[in-house]
């Protein structure tokens, strides 16, 4: 048993490995460090309730920008010393920082400390944070070996390739059937754990289009009969109002039944000889259900999102954020892409609209995949191996250990 301190950044793709390696992992102390602004505050409560687990809340801290320099300066130091402060009382064994600028804190108070530090990457770029502590890090863990070309190679002898890990719920799957033959095809639109407004509006798009134009659908898009849009709290209200007038003013006059939740709103509509169920949510802890009801994911291309679909051996359209640093879910897109030859790429320029005829072109494409598709077994290359996980942290040594001998060589 060991005490394990995380330190984990605001967005999910900075919190939920952590939350992964909790579940799978959950004979050790753990205690998690998060910045006061994090989305994931609710998440953390949940593994307070269920595990040994107990949080702490920091004021963030923006790398050394020269905006607000003194500011993020006294932050930092702050920062450090509070952390350095629970490395003593809680006599933590071993640190795992989760990437992003939050983390260089707890990367230099564990040094401070002479503590294990394990930096965990979960895109394929690899990001500032992590760079910076690779200088001071005992182990370094990358997603993919296409990371090995992001990070200096004087490096390269510490670091180790395991896939992002994964919700337990996950790794209790064995297969996915398709929804084709139950009676249509699922979508499932997501913009991440901080919503995405430009994949909300081209979901909207792609119903009305759905809804105005019926007559005159390919077989394709005739086998649609249900789309899920999960669309973060910010925009919940926007795409609920814009569903609503869209349905409501079809010139169509379309029949349509409306149920309406706190976090959810369920229309099903009939349009011509077709019926279809939409669904909208602000966001859902048990993406699985999703994941596994959905024949094609729409999503931007964050680190847990794309190895998610990879490990479920899902068909996806992936749209990489645009304004994410240094392009970081471009990088990840192209990457996953080649490991599935389902997945397909949209590059969504900056200050643009989504492609719309691109998008259309691609679910038509994918509708095709499925209908061929022989394999929809769990691509299990993409699990992570938390027993050679455990090793690395309880060993003190420096012996290699091999982490998905099907992915790095």
């Amino acid at each position: 048993m060991r005490n394990i301190l995380f330190s984990a950044g605001s967005t999910g793709g900075h919190f939920y490995p952590a939350y992964s390696i909790i579940q799978n992992l959950n004979n050790n102390k753990y205690f998690l460090i998060l910045p006061i602004n994090s989305v994931n505050v609710s998440q953390a409560s949940e593994l307070e309730a269920k595990y040994d687990v107990t949080s702490f809340y920091i004021k963030p801290f923006y790398h050394f920008y020269l905006k607000n320099f003194f500011s993020n300066i006294s932050v930092f130091f702050s920062d450090v010393l509070f952390i350095a402060n629970l490395i003593d009382k809680l006599s933590i064994d071993v640190v795992i920082t989760l990437g992003s600028s939050n983390s260089i804190p707890a990367g230099f108070a564990a040094k401070l400390k002479n503590k294990k530090l394990i930096i965990m990457e979960q895109n394929v770029l690899v990001g500032k944070a992590n760079k910076l502590l690779a200088n001071i890090a005992d182990i370094i863990i990358l997603p993919f070996k296409e990371s090995l070309n992001y990070i200096n190679k004087i490096y390269h002898n510490k670091c180790y390739i395991f896939p992002n890990p994964l919700r337990k719920e996950f790794y209790l799957i064995d297969s996915i059937s398709s929804n084709l033959d139950k009676g249509g095809i699922n979508l499932l639109f997501i913009g991440g754990s901080l919503g995405a407004k430009s994949i909300s509006n081209l979901a909207i798009k792609f119903i009305d289009f759905l809804l105005s134009n019926n007559n005159e659908f390919s077989n394709e898009l005739q086998s649609i009969k249900k789309i899920s849009i999960i669309c973060g709290k910010k925009n919940f209200n926007d795409v609920k109002n814009d569903l609503n007038k869209l349905v409501q003013n079809n010139k169509k006059n379309l029949n349509h039944d409306k149920f309406l939740d706190n976090n959810k709103m369920i229309f099903k509509v009939k349009y011509g000889n077709n019926d279809i169920e939409i669904i909208i949510l602000e966001y859902v802890n048990e993406i699985i259900d999703f994941y596994l009801s959905s024949d094609i994911v729409i999503s931007r291309a964050g680190g847990i999102a794309t190895t998610e679909i990879l490990y479920l051996n899902k068909n996806a359209i992936l749209i990489p954020y645009p304004y994410a640093a240094d392009n970081h879910q471009y990088y990840n897109a192209i990457t996953v892409s080649k490991y599935n030859p389902n997945i397909d790429v949209i590059k969504e320029e900056k200050n643009k609209e989504i492609d719309f005829n691109l998008f259309i072109s691609k679910i038509k494409e994918n509708i095709n995949k499925i209908k061929n598709k022989n394999n929809n077994n769990i691509n299990k290359d993409f699990g992570f191996d938390f027993k050679k996980f455990e090793e690395l942290i309880y060993n003190k040594g420096k012996s290699y250990i091999k982490a998905n001998t099907n992915i790095i060589n």
